[in-house]
C-alpha cells in the first residue's frame, strides 16, 4: 500500500488516511510540515495516533467525527468542513475534504486540508486563547472585535458585522470615539467609559455592561459587553483587548385584551347601582364588592362570606325559590346564564327587589367552580310598577313625574315621560303612535321583539318583560329591557338601558371561548371541538385532518416592527383563515402565532395536503404594513399536519404527531407543509437534550440572577426587588426562562434550581443589607411544583437558617393556578408559611383564573396586577375602568397592589391617581444583574440625598 502511495507526497496538500477505527495510517510529506507548522493548533497529528486528535477543539472535533461517520453509515461520497481558527495573531480558513476510497480491499477515509491565512496584527500571541477553547469566531453567536493597545480595531468576526450592521472594513480601523453610543438609562456614553477601553486602561476584565448603539440606518441596537484585556508573559498592560457583545434589543412584551370576565364585570359598576359577586360552589364562600353591601344593607365589618350570611337576607317567601335557583346553577354547564329576581329585608325591614344574572364557571379541576354574576336593586322599577297598578286613573300624570323611563299605550297612542324621551332620543310627539314607535326605533337590521310587538299593537296577551335593541336619533344601538303591565284597556311599560348589563352577561360565556385579539376560537374551544370532532369521526367510521400553522420568525417582525405590528399580523392571518377555510370547518388560534385547523370527513390524505398548500398561498401573500404606503410585509408559514386515526386515536397524540411535523417543517427549511411520519417523534430527544443541559447548566453555574426594582409610586424610591433568573448557554446562547423553567418543570429539576434560586436570592439581600442596600424584601417566583413538594416549607427554613434573611423580607410570588388546585394543602401551606411570617403575592392578575374568592379565602398579601392591565390604560377606556376595579377591589381586601409592565409616565400617573402603592417596569428600570443593581439604589440613594 505504501508504493501506491508515494505519489502523494508530491502533492502540495496535507493529506492523511485514516482507518475505521479513526486510527491515521498514512501521512504524506505536507501533512508532515505542517504538523510542526501548526503544532499548538492541534489540528494535524502524527502517523499512528487517532485523529481527530484528543486536544482538538471540541466543535471541530465533534463536526469532524460526525462527517467520518456519515461517510461510513450513510454512503456519502466526499463531505467539506470549512472554519476559521484563531493563530498567532491571524485568521486561518481552514477546508476539511473527506472522503470515501478503498486500497487493496480495505476501507479508509482520505482526509485532505487546505488553508489560507488573513493577516490581522503580527503582535498578537498564540497564548491569546487556551488551547482547549480556541476561538472559532465565525461560529459564535455572540459578535467579537478585537483591539490593540491604542484601541483601534483590528479583527472582528460576522456576527458582529451583522448585529452592528456594518461590513468588517467598516469596523476595522475604528476607536471607540467613532461609535455613537448611550448608556442605558439614555444619557451619552463616553469613549473612556466603553467596557473595552476600561479593560485596556485598568487592565481588568469588565463583564455584563450594557450599551445603545446607532447603526448607519440610526436604528438603536442595545448590546450586553464583555472586554477580556490579553497580556505578554511579565508585562502589566494589555497588547490586546478582545470584547465581546450579544444584541440584547428589548422585545416589548404585550397582551393586545384583558380578561373579559373582569373587563365587563367591573363596566357594569359604572353602569348604574350594580354590584358583583361570587360563590364558590365547593367552599359555600361568597365574595362582594362595596357596591353589594350598600344594595343588601349589609355591615361589611360583620359579613363573614358564608352563603348562610346571604341567605339570612333572603325574604321568606323567596327562600326556597333562591336555594332552587342555586342548586340548578350547581347543575349548569359552564358559560350558562342564570337570571331571576327575588326580594330581600334590609336591616329596617324595609323590601327591596333584587334582579340577578349570573354564569356558572368550572374549576381547573373539572370538578366544583363559582358562580359569578351581577346584582342590581330593582326595587324603584318594581315600586313604579306597583305604584301603576293602584293608580291606573292618573297613570299619564303618573308617568310624567316617574324617575324612570316609562310609555303608556291606550288605543294606539303612546305618551312617554322625559326620561323616556332621554333613554331614546325622540320627543313623544315624534312617537306617539304604534306605527310611529316601531318604524323610528327599528329597521330591517334590528328589528323588534315579536312577541313584544303583537303585544303593543294587537290584543294579544300582555308579556311581562323583554329585552331587545333599539336604534337611538344619534343611530346608536342600545340594549332595553321593557317591563309592562296591563291596567283595563290600557297598557303601561318600564324601559331600563341594560346595554353594559347585556354585553357584561354575554362576555360572561364568550370569554372563555375567544381569543380577544383575532376573535378566533382559543386553545380551550378548539381542543374540545377537536375532541368532539374524534368522537363523531369514530362513530360514523371517517377521517378527520388536524393542521397546526405557525408564523415563521415571528419574533423577527415583533423585533423589526414593533408588537403592533405584529399584532396587526396576526389579525391579517386570523382574516384570512376565515376567508380560505371552509365554513363548517373549526379553526381558532391556540397562542402566540399558533394556529390550529381541524378539517372533518377527510376523503384522504392529498386532500388534506392541498388544502394546507392553498392555506399556505394565501398565508404567505405580503400583507401591507399598518401606516407604511410603500412597505408590505411577506411572512412565511410552516404547516404539520396528521390524520385521525392513522396518527392518533385521541385529540392528545393528534396534537402531538401534528406538532411533531410542524417542528420537521420548521427543521427542514420553513414555509413548508408536513405531514407527520412515525419518525418524528425523535423530537422528544430534543426535550431530553435541554433537561441535561439544565442539569449542566447547573453545575456549570451558568444561570445567573437578575432583580427588578419595586417601587413606592409616590416616592419613586425602590423598596424591594423581583428576582429574576437567566440562563446564557455558550452553544444556544441566551434561552428564555419560559423553555427552561418549563422543562426543568416536566422532568422534575425545578425542584433543585427553584431552591438554588431561592437560597441565592436570600444570600444577595443579607449582602445588600451588609453594603448598605436597605430594602423592605425580595420577591421570588415559585413554581407549582416546587410549591406542593413535601419538603417545601422544611427547605425555605433551612434557607432562612442558613442565610441569616429575616422572614419579614421574603415575599414568594406564585400564580393563579396554585391556588386552584389541592386547595386543602394549599391552605395548609400557605398557612404554614403565614406563620414562618413570609408574605405571599399573586403574580401577573387576570391572565389565569380571575378569581376572586381565593383572594380572601388564602390570606394573600399581595397583588401584582400583570402588565397587559396597565398596558393601553391610556388609549383604552376599558382596560383604564377595569384597572381601576381591580385596584379598588385589592384596596378593600386590605392588598398591596404592585402595577406591572409600567413602561412611561402617562401609565406612572395613571397608577398615581388610582391611589396603587407600588409599581415596576422598565420605567423604573429593567432587571439588573446584582453589581448593576447596587450600583442602581446606590445612585438613587444620592439623588435623594441630593434633593433633601
Amino acid at each position: 500500500m505504501h508504493s501506491s502511495l508515494s505519489l502523494y507526497d508530491t502533492i502540495p496538500i496535507s493529506l492523511a488516511l485514516i482507518s475505521t477505527s479513526q486510527t491515521i495510517v498514512y501521512t504524506n510529506l505536507q501533512w508532515q510540515k505542517n504538523l510542526i507548522a501548526f503544532e499548538n493548533s492541534h489540528v494535524f497529528t502524527q502517523k499512528g495516533q487517532n485523529w481527530p486528535c484528543k486536544n482538538m477543539p471540541n466543535s471541530l472535533s465533534k463536526a469532524l467525527k460526525n462527517a467520518i461517520t456519515k461517510l461510513e453509515l450513510e454512503g456519502i461520497n466526499q463531505k467539506d468542513i470549512q472554519l476559521s481558527l484563531f493563530i498567532s495573531g491571524d485568521t486561518y480558513h481552514f477546508t476539511f475534504s473527506l472522503s470515501s476510497i478503498e486500497i487493496e480491499g480495505q476501507a479508509f477515509v482520505l482526509v485532505s486540508i487546505q488553508h489560507s491565512i488573513d493577516k490581522v496584527l503580527n503582535t498578537i500571541n498564540p497564548t491569546l486563547m487556551d488551547k482547549n477553547e480556541c476561538l472559532i469566531l465565525n461560529s459564535l453567536h455572540e459578535g467579537v472585535i478585537i483591539q490593540d493597545a491604542n484601541g483601534v480595531i483590528t479583527a472582528n468576526n460576522l456576527s458582529a458585522e451583522a448585529i452592528l450592521n456594518l461590513s468588517s472594513s467598516n469596523i476595522r480601523g475604528r476607536v471607540n470615539n467613532d461609535w455613537e453610543t448611550i448608556t442605558e438609562y439614555g444619557a451619552h456614553y463616553p469613549a473612556d467609559k466603553h467596557p473595552s477601553t476600561l479593560a485596556r486602561l485598568l487592565g481588568i476584565p469588565v463583564f455584563n455592561s450594557v450599551m445603545g448603539i446607532k447603526t448607519p440606518e440610526r436604528e438603536l441596537r442595545w448590546i450586553n459587553i464583555n472586554a477580556q484585556p490579553i497580556f505578554n508573559d511579565n508585562e502589566i498592560t494589555p497588547y490586546i483587548t478582545v470584547t465581546s457583545f450579544t444584541d440584547i434589543t428589548e422585545e416589548r412584551l404585550h397582551q393586545s385584551e384583558l380578561n373579559k370576565l373582569s373587563t365587563r364585570l367591573h363596566l357594569a359598576l359604572k353602569a348604574g347601582n350594580t354590584g358583583v359577586w361570587e360563590y364558590d360552589i365547593e367552599t359555600k364562600k361568597v365574595l362582594w364588592d362595596n357596591t353589594m353591601f350598600r344594595i343588601f344593607d349589609v355591615d361589611p365589618t360583620e359579613f363573614k362570606g358564608e352563603l348562610n350570611d346571604v341567605l339570612q337576607i333572603i325574604h321568606p317567601d323567596d327562600l326556597e325559590r333562591v336555594i332552587d335557583q342555586i342548586n340548578t346553577a350547581n347543575n349548569a354547564e359552564a358559560g350558562a346564564n342564570i337570571t331571576f329576581t327575588f326580594r330581600i329585608l334590609a336591616r329596617n325591614k324595609e323590601i327591596r327587589h333584587i334582579y340577578s344574572a349570573s354564569t356558572f364557571v368550572k374549576s381547573n379541576t373539572g370538578s366544583g367552580g363559582s358562580l359569578v354574576g351581577i346584582n342590581r336593586d330593582i326595587s324603584t322599577e318594581r315600586r313604579a310598577e306597583e305604584h301603576m297598578l293602584a293608580r291606573h286613573d292618573h297613570l299619564v300624570e303618573l308617568i310624567s313625574s316617574l324617575p324612570i323611563a316609562v310609555f303608556s299605550i291606550s288605543n294606539n297612542n303612546i305618551a312617554i315621560n322625559k326620561q323616556g324621551e332621554a333613554l331614546i332620543g325622540y320627543e313623544n310627539h315624534e312617537i306617539n303612535t304604534a306605527e310611529k314607535f316601531f318604524n323610528t326605533l327599528f329597521d330591517d337590521r334590528i328589528t323588534p321583539n315579536p312577541d313584544f310587538l303583537n303585544c303593543v299593537t294587537g290584543n294579544t296577551t300582555l308579556i311581562s318583560q323583554c329585552k331587545m335593541q333599539i336604534i337611538r336619533r344619534n343611530g346608536q344601538v342600545r340594549w332595553v329591557e321593557f317591563k309592562g303591565c296591563r291596567l283595563e284597556k290600557q297598557q303601561a311599560w318600564i324601559m331600563h338601558d341594560i346595554s353594559d348589563q347585556v354585553v357584561a352577561e354575554e362576555n360572561l360565556k364568550k370569554l372563555a371561548f375567544y381569543d380577544p385579539l383575532t376573535k378566533l376560537s382559543n386553545r380551550t374551544t378548539i381542543e374540545k371541538k377537536l375532541i368532539a370532532s374524534i368522537s363523531e369521526a369514530a362513530q360514523k367510521n371517517t377521517q378527520i385532518g388536524l393542521l397546526i400553522l405557525d408564523l415563521d420568525q415571528f419574533k423577527n417582525v415583533n423585533d423589526t416592527y414593533g408588537h403592533h405590528v405584529g399584532d396587526k399580523l396576526l389579525i391579517a392571518v386570523a382574516e384570512r383563515l376565515k376567508e380560505e377555510v371552509r365554513p363548517n370547518e373549526n379553526f381558532g388560534r391556540m397562542g402566540g402565532d399558533e394556529f390550529m385547523v381541524i378539517i372533518e370527513n377527510l376523503n384522504n390524505q392529498q386532500e388534506l395536503l392541498d388544502i394546507a398548500h392553498k392555506l399556505l398561498h394565501t398565508l404567505t401573500r405580503p400583507i401591507p404594513l399598518p401606516g407604511q404606503t410603500s412597505v408590505h410585509l411577506k411572512t412565511s408559514i410552516s404547516i404539520g399536519a396528521s390524520v385521525y386515526p392513522e396518527h392518533g386515536t385521541d385529540h392528545i397524540n393528534l396534537f402531538k404527531n401534528a406538532d411533531a411535523a410542524l417542528y420537521k417543517a420548521k427543521f427542514l427549511g420553513k414555509n413548508r407543509v408536513q405531514l407527520y411520519l412515525e419518525e418524528f417523534t425523535q423530537v422528544l430527544q430534543k426535550k431530553l437534550a435541554l433537561e441535561n443541559m439544565i442539569d449542566q447548566g447547573m453545575q456549570n453555574k451558568a444561570f445567573k440572577l437578575h432583580f427588578q426594582p419595586i417601587v413606592n409610586s409616590k416616592t419613586n424610591k425602590t423598596i424591594g426587588a423581583e428576582c429574576l433568573t437567566r440562563w446564557h448557554d455558550r452553544e444556544l446562547g441566551n434561552i428564555p426562562p419560559d423553555k427552561f423553567i418549563k422543562a426543568a418543570e416536566s422532568s422534575g429539576q425545578i425542584i433543585k434550581l427553584g431552591l438554588w434560586i431561592l437560597e441565592n436570592a436570600c444570600n444577595t439581600f443579607v449582602e445588600w443589607e451588609r453594603q448598605g442596600v436597605h430594602l423592605d424584601y425580595i420577591a421570588v417566583n415559585i413554581s407549582p411544583i416546587q410549591f406542593n413538594d413535601a419538603s417545601f416549607i422544611s427547605s425555605i427554613q433551612r434557607i432562612l437558617s442558613t442565610t441569616g434573611l429575616s422572614p419579614k423580607h421574603l415575599v414568594l410570588e406564585i400564580t393563579e393556578g396554585i391556588l386552584m388546585q389541592h386547595r386543602a394543602q394549599t391552605k395548609k401551606t400557605l398557612l404554614q408559611l403565614k406563620q414562618l411570617n413570609i408574605r405571599l403575592a399573586i403574580d401577573d392578575f387576570g391572565t389565569g383564573y380571575s378569581s376572586l374568592a381565593y383572594l380572601k379565602y388564602f390570606d394573600v398579601s399581595i397583588l401584582k396586577i400583570d402588565k397587559s392591565f396597565i398596558q393601553d390604560v391610556m388609549i383604552d377606556p376599558v382596560d383604564a375602568q377595569i384597572t381601576e376595579a381591580i385596584i379598588s377591589i385589592a384596596k378593600n381586601l386590605n392588598l398591596t397592589v404592585v402595577a406591572e409592565g409600567v413602561e412611561n409616565t402617562d401609565q406612572l400617573e395613571f397608577v398615581r391617581n388610582h391611589h396603587c402603592g407600588t409599581y415596576q417596569g422598565y420605567l423604573k428600570s429593567p432587571a439588573l444583574n446584582n453589581n448593576d443593581f447596587i450600583a442602581f439604589i446606590k445612585e438613587e440613594n444620592m439623588e435623594e440625598m441630593d434633593i433633601s
